[in-house]
């Protein structure tokens, strides 16, 4: 049985946004007339429950009451199931049913999803990043990718403009970033390096721990709140 996995993006700009492909549903007053057993999904995640996982804590909510019950997808935080990078590995074996992968943090395992994760994307607005997703996503390509790992993809994440949060002196022009250590991930990493910095990959759940022993002068996310989120306001200094 083919499993399903939840995948996050790496873009450039944008807002923050779910989106959940079309299925077919009960209301809540064909709830009860649900027929067939019970089934529960595991969905593997990283991190702790946060406002970017809250969409997901509603779908969960949502597809156990208008089922009437019959299904349920149990949230596991905190790398539980699996680590974040290896989230696909996962799904392919059928360790858990559904989980959320980040593409940047593996990029040789669906290369045909790291097209996503180019700098200064021409996407002028949220409608026209939602459609080059779901372009990228329903390519034979990236569905091939996919199969590979015994998964198929579920919601797409837009992800708005990256931020960074660091430790030092803050730089106060591009030159400033010359030599310094960023978390960038993808095609933001690649754009770092052409104005002379220094990019690593590394999962969300490591960047405290990296930030405060100098591991890397500054952290990159596409979340305002994900700073606060991972603690990383209490160790930077800009």
């Amino acid at each position: 049985m083919r499993k399903s996995v939840l995948s996050l993006g790496a873009l450039a700009l944008g807002a923050f946004t779910f989106t959940f492909a079309s299925v077919s549903l009960p209301t809540v007053s064909q709830a009860a007339m649900v027929e067939g057993p019970e089934v529960t999904w595991r969905l593997s995640l990283w991190g702790k429950r946060r406002a970017f996982s809250e969409g997901l804590e509603y779908i969960s909510s949502e597809v156990a009451k208008r089922t009437g019950g019959k299904f349920n997808i149990k949230l596991y935080y905190g790398g539980q199931l699996s680590k974040s990078k290896e989230n696909l590995d996962g799904i392919s074996i059928g360790a858990f049913e559904a989980a959320l992968f980040c593409a940047a943090y593996h990029p040789g395992k669906n290369r045909p999803l790291n097209v996503l994760d180019l700098p200064f994307l021409p996407l002028i607005n949220l409608d026209v990043m939602l459609k080059v997703h779901n372009a990228v996503y329903n390519h034979p390509s990236a569905k091939k990718a996919l199969a590979k790992w015994n998964a198929h993809l579920y919601m797409p994440n837009v992800l708005p403009q990256y931020e960074y949060m660091g430790k030092g002196t803050p730089p106060a022009k591009v030159s400033d970033f010359k030599g310094k250590r960023l978390r960038a991930l993808g095609g933001m990493g690649r754009a770092a390096k052409a104005i002379g910095a220094v990019p690593t990959t590394m999962p969300a759940s490591e960047t405290y721990t990296a930030l405060s022993r100098g591991t890397v002068d500054a952290i990159g996310f596409p979340f305002t709140y994900t700073f606060s989120a991972y603690k990383l306001d209490e160790v930077a200094d800009w």
